[in-house]
């Protein structure tokens, strides 16, 4: 059933669609490869490289670099705080690399050459403060003669290669308007033993919109050598990032180390690499591109209810809406809907627990639709118009009462309530939990069982249509 009353009735809209259907991933599209496979040479300040996808030119910045035929290598023989004709070597990327995304992944091959203080694999962001006055709010441009003092970032995008002073521990950094010790500080640490000397693949990746943060929000996950190794949820997204010091080898914190580490290659995705992906290019290798698989055809739903019927402020329960790809019929039950010329809308004036007389409306969907499939995907359009405790988008399965049904657990509105129910096996995703609207409950039992479930926060608007859309996918997980 979709949105029958559980507790109390659903306030809702319906908008456009309700389907079913298989998901299909999206690739991922490579938008920047720094590759340093010059001859090799001593690398200068000023050096740079360009980009072989995008055209993107990277700097080098400050002293002692060298290319060995393969390889960029850094000498992280200073920290941050010095001037333009002292500071070790790092990679400058153009500002305004990041902010323009909505998605990232970030993949570098490099190697730790030795142990230096809280020096980073990368570092995007600014400084707290103006910065050197020669550029953006909060960015180092390098220009000025003079050092540039304590500073530490305000906005930062980081993995170090060490945590402190110890190669065994890396740090992944989702800093916004970090104010220390922990304003806006948001951080995973990870013990992961290392071998100065050998070369690594790392990935980092920045999903928006997932985590507990929700729409406002983004997850951070990083990866070495194939393995995921953590996440870091964060509540900003990367439109929000002052990506004014986009570095290679370099910290916001002028206190901590340059790195001593070479680099192999350098790539950005406006996409979040999939684990498949990510051990597909670790097997070719820095020097090589994996050509990406052909792209999968558009998915099509298994069925489709469309409630664009002619506006109808009082629409009777018994109503039918015919799937428009699988010919399946959904039932309009109880009373107070109404057709708006665009979508269906219920009105969630009471609790289940009432007559066919006196229930609040729902959508009935035929038995068996869920069990038929090994697995399913669910998209619906949807617009909550209050908040009603626990109120539900749907809710699949059976309770632990029959009323007039012909199938155990089956609820059939009639003459009389069918008194006081609870699930027994079920499939659900709640819009509330209690009175909370925005918070959501997706939730499994089977056979009665305590529920599986986990509680979601995603700020909601009351009158907002949103587009939400569950996958359950047999024989994964724990």
């Amino acid at each position: 059933m979709i949105a029958r009353p559980s507790r109390f009735g659903p306030r809702l809209v319906f908008s456009a669609a309700l389907a079913l259907l298989a998901a299909l991933p999206a690739s991922a599209s490579l938008t920047q490869r720094w590759s340093f496979n010059n001859a090799a040479s001593a690398a200068t300040s000023g050096t740079t490289f360009t980009d072989s996808v995008g055209g993107v030119v990277a700097t080098l910045r400050g002293n002692g670099a060298t290319l060995n035929g393969s390889a960029l290598v850094l000498p992280g023989t200073t920290t941050g705080n010095q001037t333009a004709a002292t500071i070790s070597a790092y990679l400058d990327l153009p500002n305004g690399l990041l902010s323009s995304r909505t998605h990232l992944t970030v993949e570098i091959w490099a190697t730790p050459v030795s142990v230096k203080t809280w020096q980073r694999l990368f570092d995007f962001g600014n400084m707290a403060g103006a910065g050197d006055g020669l550029g953006a709010t909060g960015e180092w441009t390098g220009g000025l003669a003079t050092a540039s003092g304590t500073t530490t970032a305000s906005d930062e995008f980081a993995l170090t290669l060490c945590a402190n002073n110890s190669l065994n521990t890396h740090r992944l950094y989702g800093r916004l308007n970090y104010t220390a010790p922990s304003t806006g500080n948001y951080y995973i640490e990870s013990t992961l033993a290392t071998t100065a000397g050998q070369r690594y693949h790392y990935v980092v990746t920045f999903e928006n919109a997932v985590g507990t943060y929700g729409a406002a929000g983004a997850r951070e996950t990083w990866y070495r050598d194939g393995i995921q190794i953590g996440t870091v949820d964060v509540p900003w997204q990367l439109s929000q990032l002052n990506d004014v010091n986009n570095w290679i080898g370099r910290s916001q914190f002028s206190g901590d180390s340059l790195s001593n580490a070479s680099f192999d290659e350098v790539r950005l995705y406006n996409h979040v690499l999939t684990a498949a992906e990510i051990s597909a290019n670790l097997t070719a290798g820095p020097d090589s591109l994996v050509t990406p698989p052909a792209p999968e055809p558009a998915p099509t739903p298994d069925h489709r209810w469309i409630f664009a019927q002619q506006a109808d402020s009082t629409v009777d329960s018994g109503l039918t809406f015919t799937d428009d790809i699988g010919g399946l019929v959904a039932t309009l039950r109880g009373n107070g809907a109404a057709l708006t010329g665009t979508a269906l809308r219920l009105p969630g004036t009471t609790d289940g627990n009432q007559t066919a007389a006196t229930i609040s409306a729902y959508l009935d969907l035929p038995n068996g639709l869920i069990s038929a499939q090994p697995s399913i995907t669910l998209e619906a359009w949807v617009t909550p118009l209050s908040s009603k405790a626990y109120q539900r988008l749907f809710d699949f399965g059976r309770t632990n009462t029959t009323s007039a049904g012909a199938a155990t657990g089956e609820i059939i509105d009639g003459a009389t309530a069918p008194g006081v129910f609870t699930g027994y096996d079920n499939f659900v995703l709640s819009l509330n939990v209690a009175a909370a609207l925005g918070t959501h409950r997706l939730e499994g039992q089977h056979n009665n069982p305590a529920a599986i479930y986990t509680d979601s926060t995603a700020t909601t608007t009351v009158g907002t249509a949103y587009h939400y859309t569950l996958v359950l996918q047999d024989g994964v997980g724990t």
